[in-house]
């Protein structure tokens, strides 16, 4: 995870920011699209992304000046430990997806939650309800070390997502969705190493299939990040977080 994030921040110092409209995902008829080292089709296949897996537009992608072929930032290498769901461990950002294949998230059927109070939001439409608390980050509850260079390691993960040399100021409770008959608690996985949330920018997106796409904000400034969970038939399919500067 903290590859992920030293990697963005170097080249968001230089390249600007990565806008919510450049976070996408892909649809295609085998279920995945090839990333090619070159805006070809006859280019080598250096990865792919899969469905349900979010991933964004490269900020360099203005250089490329393809209209067919967008330039990709994308998750790779997932983590082989999380049995529940696909976490990705790095990012890779070279690579060509054709721009057919391409859908830009905030382009789907958007919702954005109900502030019920400062620590808890809801969403509630014909189908589905969710509900998504946090609470303050208790320090007692968890293992906290100074590292020699003044920050901090939260659970011997000097890695987590959050204000960077700071003692995170919340972290989730829990997030619950109910769809018709079937209610899913999300596991406590999903939200490890995850702090210092903003409810206030939340938002469901409802894919072409009837995947699920919920959106959370955390951190400030050049710490900002944003979570992407992906749940397919009422689990989580896939989570993905990115570096950003709003």
């Amino acid at each position: 995870m903290k590859t992920i994030k030293a990697i963005l921040i170097l080249n968001l110092f230089f390249a600007g920011l990565i806008s919510n409209a450049q976070i996408s995902v892909v649809y295609d008829n085998d279920g995945f699209v090839n990333v090619r080292e070159k805006p070809s089709v006859k280019s080598k296949i250096t990865g792919k992304i899969i469905e349900g897996q979010a991933f964004c537009i490269s900020p360099f992608d203005d250089e490329n000046g393809d209209k067919e072929w967008a330039k990709v930032w994308y998750p790779i290498n997932p983590d082989p430990k999380n049995k529940d769901f696909i976490r990705y461990k790095d990012i890779k950002e070279e690579g060509f997806v054709h721009k057919s294949r391409i859908l830009e998230v905030e382009k789907l059927e958007g919702f954005s939650f109900r502030t019920d109070n400062p620590k808890k939001i809801s969403l509630k439409t014909d189908h589905l309800q969710i509900n998504i608390e946090i609470q303050s980050f208790e320090k007692a509850n968890h293992q906290v070390t100074r590292k020699k260079d003044g920050g901090f390691s939260i659970d011997r993960n000097p890695d987590y997502w959050g204000l960077q040399g700071e003692i995170p100021k919340n972290e989730v409770k829990n997030i619950k969705i109910a769809t018709g008959n079937n209610s899913y608690v999300f596991p406590k996985n999903a939200f490890m190493g995850i702090y210092d949330l903003n409810l206030e920018f939340t938002k469901l997106y409802i894919g072409k299939k009837d995947e699920l796409y919920l959106k959370m904000s955390g951190g400030d400034g050049s710490d900002s990040y944003e979570i992407i969970w992906c749940l397919k038939n009422h689990k989580i399919f896939s989570m993905t977080v990115m570096q950003i500067i709003p």
